[in-house]
This record gives C-alpha cells, structure tokens and sequence, in this order.
C-alpha cells in the first residue's frame, strides 16, 4: 500500500526567556498583580521567576491552577510557603497539598468527574495568592482574603 509522504512542515524559532531574565525587571520593579493563564505550563512560568519571588518582588498572584504531576503541588507549595491562597470564586482558603479541591467552573467539575473514566487531569481552579505582608487592597470585592 502506498501512502502520501508527509506534507511540508513550516519551523519557526521561538527565543525563551525567564521571566528573571526580562531586562524591565532588573531593577526596582514591583510586580503587585501577576495574572498567569497559561494553559497547563504554570509551573515553567512561575519557575522562570524564582528570582522574583526570592527577592519578594511578586506581591500577588492569580492563575489557573492546572497540575500536570503530583511533583506540581510540593513545587508550588515551596513558591507559596507562607502566602495566602484561596480559591477565587469562593474565598475558601487553598492548600497545596496535591489535590485541586473543588472548581467553580461547572464544565471543569463534569471533567473532574470524568477522571474515573480515564479523561486524566483535565480540571481547574482559579487561585489568588497574596504574598505575606501585603494587604488585598486591589478592590477584588469578589475575594475574601482571611485575616
């Protein structure tokens, strides 16, 4: 049986860079909201500014917490050791400790109960961390930071 040979593929280089390694922040900048929707690659973005966090130059963060491995949880609980998380849609305090928790959104719910039936880790959840020492004074009404 003959078969077509594989159609020609267009390469394109792509230049990547650590978010440590972006030349605005340098010097004194301050990163006080960092919203991160990645589309699963949360980890090497929030990895590529371990610098950033080291100096606490990051004071608030909300993402879309998918996790990709169990190795995930433990790695962002290190970035996130004593900020305070929550779950966005609720305010309910979030825990890093290898499990999403509930989801607010109802499609990634019907996924998360897909799981048993092979889907993987498909789910979700919308986490705002804010750094310690750093007041919720953003006016996100919708969040419930406890004290």
């Amino acid at each position: 049986m003959l078969t077509a040979p594989p159609p020609e593929v267009d390469k394109t280089t792509i230049t990547v860079r650590r978010l440590d390694d972006f030349p605005s922040l340098q010097g004194p900048a301050i990163i006080e909201l960092w919203h991160i929707d990645v589309e699963g690659a949360e980890m090497m973005l929030l990895r590529s500014a371990k610098r950033l966090f080291a100096e606490k130059r990051i004071r608030r963060v909300m993402m879309e917490w998918r996790e990709r491995t169990p190795s995930d949880f433990p790695i962002a609980a290190e970035i996130f050791a004593g900020w305070t998380c929550v779950t966005a849609c609720t305010g309910t305090l979030y825990h890093w400790e290898g499990e999403l928790g509930g989801t607010c959104n109802p499609m990634w719910q019907s996924l998360r109960d897909a799981r048993e039936t092979g889907w993987g880790k498909l789910q979700a959840v919308d986490v705002y961390c804010v750094a310690p020492g750093v007041s919720n004074d953003l006016g996100l009404a919708v969040l419930s930071i406890p004290a």
